[in-house]
């Protein structure tokens, strides 16, 4: 089974690692993917990201108060809820508490970084496997390593007592970042049918267009159209629909 960890900021990124590793320790069947450790030097990240999205089985999002409106890391979390076949749970960092989180990030479940809630998590995850572990065994496990993974939090939180703040980005930089994405949809329609592309390609281009008139609502219903044609241009649309939801500062 796969599993997807997302992260917005240095705390979070520094918990993502510790995910990375622990998890993987404790229940040895999965296969954990966070970015900074699992695509190579010079790979092509943005499809080999769009890749994992697709194919993951549970998605981790690692949250904290300061990245609730990270446009990437809400755009990880959209492509992960639109896997039927994907769990999605929220990790809650630095005294974040549930009611804090609005919509999207909102609707889902949520476990605090604490023991109980930790090794609940583990059992989510033990339970999706083909073979999973005695939970007596898998709590054994966990009990043995948790104090590991308590200090490297707290440490983590240490060395980030600072509050992370998400910087403001021009228009500029966000027309970039679109015209970017418009590329990366272009080639990655080449492997669609073309039917399917064709459709898929319509309703993003329009999207984009009615964006950069600042017809957000509008330009989020024709993400939404092209979110429906074709799973398989799910991420990079939902990253252009992550950056209207920016633009309007909604989220």
């Amino acid at each position: 089974m796969k599993v997807f960890i997302c992260w917005g900021g240095k705390l979070s990124k520094e918990v993502a690692s510790i995910l990375h590793e622990y998890i993987h320790k404790i229940i040895q069947s999965l296969e954990v993917f966070v970015s900074q450790h699992d695509i190579d030097s010079g790979a092509r990240w943005n499809f080999r990201l769009v890749e994992e999205l697709s194919n993951t089985n549970f998605g981790i999002l690692c949250l904290t108060p300061e990245n609730l409106n990270n446009t990437w890391l809400l755009f990880e979390a959209g492509a992960l809820s639109k896997n039927t076949e994907c769990n999605v749970c929220g990790l809650l960092l630095r005294g974040l508490s549930p009611s804090s989180i609005k919509d999207p990030l909102g609707q889902f479940q949520h476990r605090a970084f604490i023991e109980s809630d930790f090794l609940t998590l583990l059992y989510d995850l033990n339970k999706r496997i083909d073979r999973p572990l005695d939970q007596t065994e898998l709590r054994d496990i966990f009990q043995k390593m948790w104090p590991d993974i308590q200090d490297r939090y707290e440490k983590a939180l240490s060395d980030t007592e600072e509050a992370e703040s998400l910087p403001q980005r021009d228009q500029k930089e966000i027309l970039e970042e679109i015209l970017s994405s418009v590329r990366s949809f272009g080639r990655q329609l080449a492997a669609i049918p073309v039917s399917e592309a064709t459709g898929a390609a319509s309703w993003y281009n329009d999207g984009i267009a009615l964006q950069s008139r600042f017809k957000f609502n509008e330009a989020i219903e024709a993400f939404d159209k092209a979110i429906g044609i074709n799973q398989r241009t799910n991420a990079i649309v939902w990253y252009s629909k992550g950056n209207v939801f920016y633009q309007m500062k909604k989220y």
